[in-house]
């Protein structure tokens, strides 16, 4: 199997209906799962998309308030 980069896709693609139920602001969240199912993947969408809202809410959230572990 090989990849190819597709320069017409974007880099952080729409959050699916598999990631949606633990996608929701603000809250506490553990996520476990195996390997290789996508959770830090899911955790730096979750992150920018928390940065985005808070710009767009023009709500500071200060970063040293968000905890994130892999």
């Amino acid at each position: 199997m090989t990849s190819s980069i597709n320069p017409n896709k974007n880099l952080i693609e729409p959050i699916n209906s598999r990631e949606s139920h633990f996608l929701k602001f603000p809250s506490v969240d553990v996520v476990e799962a195996s390997a290789g199912s996508g959770k830090t993947h899911a955790l730096a969408k979750r992150y920018i998309q928390l940065i985005m809202d808070s710009q767009l809410e023009r709500e500071d959230i200060p970063l040293k308030t968000i905890l994130a572990i892999t």
